[in-house]
């Protein structure tokens, strides 16, 4: 296997090509981040807008968009990642530490100096917060709730010599860093035609509940000075969750945030149908999206309608993508069905973990397996009724296991299923005209089931999904029902 072969466990960080940041934009959300661009271009500064949605919406791919579009239309931007900072005991010593890491590439003497005297307060205020023993700098600002305040005031006490003396230390290094911010800020406008400093913060919503609410309180209350602009990524439910946590169940969370927040955007809807075959394609699942074969036809129409529920975030149908691509590469080649049978693991894995684990024991039935994936795909919708039985046969054959005394016959399987569907089978009249629904029906099934179970005959390729499960384990083990 070449360098080139290899398997990729984890997914690949979403690209954003710097001459074209919208080149890999699966959801059109281009059009959504020129128009905000245009209001952080004409609004006065400073202020902070958020970009909500749900955890695994495509936060972070629209803020690594919209941060290096703005780069290309001339804005100094700080794209800080909050979750990687989480393991500091201070967002104000991570975020200053960023800032002023960032500012070291201006060539400009003034933004040195600046910067330099930039450094020296974020370091006072630092080392008071050290002394102190406390978390973030917002504790020593007349601000927020009574968890603030009651922390400041133990901050206080908590210090070495004179309580006063340190805290009036601390506000006056505050002050200076905040005219320092403003100097740097003013001086990257001036090269800029008026654009502001953009400072985007992404993945608040994986932190720790506190250090984000602190990370939140010390931009606003410290970094935000004229010529600034933050971006925040967030959960804005999941947030005001953490908020209420830490200051109380009747604390007006949505309150609070309105304090920190001037402009809310929220994602907007996207179409998955179109996200999830661009996913394919990107993976190089070319047998769903290339083949034209009944097998290629059902595993396509599975996959998407179940990832086409709501419930599943973007990162989650990327997550299946990327694992249905590890089964199939790990195979030593793809025999018939085998695609289908990895995207029936996969549903039966997340929708119906207790199901999964007792076929994998060998505890349960193929019509038990086909109950579970027929409760968890919207059969409505005409697509998936219309292929019905083709489904049903399909699972009936690569659900089989080999027994002992197995000749390979289909009219020897036992399964409980075909038993049934051949009983309404034989029951059919040769003298009626026409079938029942339940004839039809019980017709199809049996046909397309033994079109499915030649066909693996053929290529001796069954138990299959056993199989398939068995790879899915060895990358997920255990039963948890996430993607």
């Amino acid at each position: 296997m070449t360098h080139g072969d290899r398997l990729r466990i984890r997914m690949a960080d979403f690209d954003v090509p710097p001459d074209n940041p919208f080149e890999n934009d699966l959801l059109e959300r281009g059009p959504a981040i020129e128009s905000l661009t245009r209001i952080v271009e004409s609004a006065d500064s400073p202020y902070v807008i958020s970009v909500d949605a749900e955890w695994g919406a495509g936060k972070t791919a629209f803020l690594k968009m919209w941060s290096q579009h703005l780069r290309n239309q001339g804005f100094h931007v700080l794209h800080f990642n909050a979750w990687e900072t989480d393991f500091a005991n201070s967002p104000f010593q991570a975020l200053s530490g960023e800032l002023t890491r960032s500012l070291e590439q201006y060539s400009d003497s003034t933004i040195q100096d600046i910067t330099r005297t930039l450094r020296r307060s974020a370091s006072e205020i630092a080392l008071t917060l050290a002394r102190a023993g406390v978390r973030g700098a917002g504790t020593f600002l007349p601000i927020v709730g009574p968890v603030a305040a009651e922390a400041a005031v133990n901050a206080i006490d908590s210090m070495s010599g004179d309580p006063i003396s340190e805290y009036q230390r601390a506000r006056r290094s505050i002050e200076e860093l905040r005219r320092s911010i403003g100097k740097v800020s003013t001086a990257l406008s001036s090269g800029t035609q008026g654009k502001p400093l953009v400072v985007a913060i992404d993945e608040l919503d994986r932190c720790r509940p506190s250090y984000a609410i602190e990370l939140i309180e010390t931009a606003k209350h410290i970094f935000l000075v004229d010529n600034v602009v933050f971006i925040l990524a967030i959960n804005s439910s999941a947030l005001a969750h953490s908020i209420r946590a830490l200051y109380g169940a009747a604390f007006d969370a949505e309150a609070y945030m309105r304090r920190f927040i001037d402009l809310q955007f929220r994602l907007p809807e996207h179409d998955r149908t179109r996200f999830v075959r661009a996913l394919l394609r990107s993976a190089r699942l070319r047998d769903l999206t290339d083949v034209e074969t009944d097998e290629a036809a059902l595993s396509l129409m599975l996959f998407e309608s179940f990832l086409s529920d709501a419930k599943y975030s973007l990162r989650d149908t990327e997550q299946a993508t990327h694992r249905l691509g590890l089964v199939l590469q790990l195979l030593d080649r793809v025999e018939p069905w085998m695609v289908f049978s990895a995207v029936v693991g996969l549903i039966l894995r997340a929708a119906e973990p207790e199901t999964y684990l007792r076929f994998l024991r060998n505890e349960t039935t193929d019509e038990e397996i086909l109950d579970t994936l027929f409760a968890n795909l919207p059969m409505e919708t005409s697509n998936l009724a219309e292929a019905k039985a083709k489904i049903e046969g399909a699972v009936v054959a690569i659900a089989q296991p080999r027994l002992p005394g197995d000749t390979g016959m289909f009219a020897e399987l036992r399964s409980p299923l075909i038993q049934r569907h051949r009983r309404t089978h034989a029951e059919i009249d040769p003298s009626q005209k026409g079938f029942t629904d339940e004839q039809a029906y019980a017709v199809d099934v049996t046909s397309h089931a033994s079109d499915v179970w030649s066909s693996l005959q053929l290529h001796d390729s069954r138990p299959q999904l056993m199989e398939a499960m068995q790879f899915l384990e060895l990358l997920l083990p255990g039963y948890s029902s996430d993607l």
